[in-house]
């Protein structure tokens, strides 16, 4: 059986999300973030409308996807990690974003992108 990340990933692997990665490389630009970072960024969906020189990296814990994400997108970086415990100093990147992959331990699952808080660990989201 596959376990969850790996079987979105095949899920998703013709999926581009061209809406959302241009709302999100908009953002970059109007903001003028020049270092992004994709939290939890699977194949690169969100990717698509983000020019090759943009200095964007990738980071995730399924190996599977960053191959699927390097082969789709091979002019960004991509890191193999936890995005609970990231090894990266503060202020290395100007943007740091992420699409559905917030999750609560205490929750067992993925919090709601219509929740504004989390009970259990006390995060609050703001958009």
């Amino acid at each position: 059986m596959l376990d969850l990340w790996t079987k979105y990933t095949f899920d998703n692997i013709n999926n581009y999300y061209i809406d959302i990665s241009r709302f999100i490389w908009y953002n970059c630009l109007g903001l003028g973030c020049k270092r992004i970072l994709d939290v939890g960024c699977n194949i690169g969906m969100e990717l698509t409308s983000f020019p090759n020189y943009a200095d964007l990296t990738g980071v995730d814990s399924n190996l599977l996807a960053l191959k699927k994400a390097e082969q789709r997108k091979p002019y960004f970086k991509f890191k193999q990690g936890d995005v609970t415990n990231l090894d990266i100093p503060d202020n290395s990147y100007d943007m740091v974003f992420d699409r559905g992959v917030m999750m609560c331990p205490n929750c067992h699952g993925m919090v709601k992108e219509d929740d504004t808080s989390c009970p259990h660990c006390k995060v609050t989201f703001e958009g």
